[in-house]
């Protein structure tokens, strides 16, 4: 299912999603930007705040060091993580992947750049699954 940047429709959807299954993947909106807001509505759907993780926001500083890039404070919204969710270990880029429980269920959220979230679904989700 495809939806657009909308933080209503997107919690309307996963809720929907996880009514029928036990597992719901997410792709892309975990960027850094304004509308980058899948990170908000997992949270929404699992009753939680978002919680700044130092280490993550660290990593991703390191990383645009790395490549030379100009580091933008907007870049640790990157690092903000629903409560209670787990981040994915494969982490080639800036944004990390989620693994998010919802009771008995799960949610995962990976980027949408093809490379990062190829690494995800198969060093994670699949291997979860």
């Amino acid at each position: 299912t495809k939806v657009g940047d909308n933080l209503g429709r997107m919690v309307s959807t996963i809720q929907l999603a996880l009514s029928r299954s036990d597992a719901v993947i997410v792709c892309g909106g975990l960027g850094p930007t304004q509308d980058d807001i899948t990170r908000e509505a997992i949270a929404q759907v699992m009753g939680v705040s978002l919680i700044r993780h130092d280490d993550i926001g660290e990593h991703i500083r390191r990383l645009f060091e790395s490549r030379g890039r100009e580091f933008t404070q907007n870049n640790l919204r990157q690092a903000d993580v629903p409560e209670g969710a787990t981040t994915i270990a494969e982490m080639p880029g800036t944004a990390p992947g989620l693994v998010c429980p919802v009771e008995d269920k799960v949610i995962y959220a990976v980027p949408g750049v093809p490379y990062e979230m190829r690494e995800m679904v198969l060093g994670t989700v699949i291997p979860d699954l």
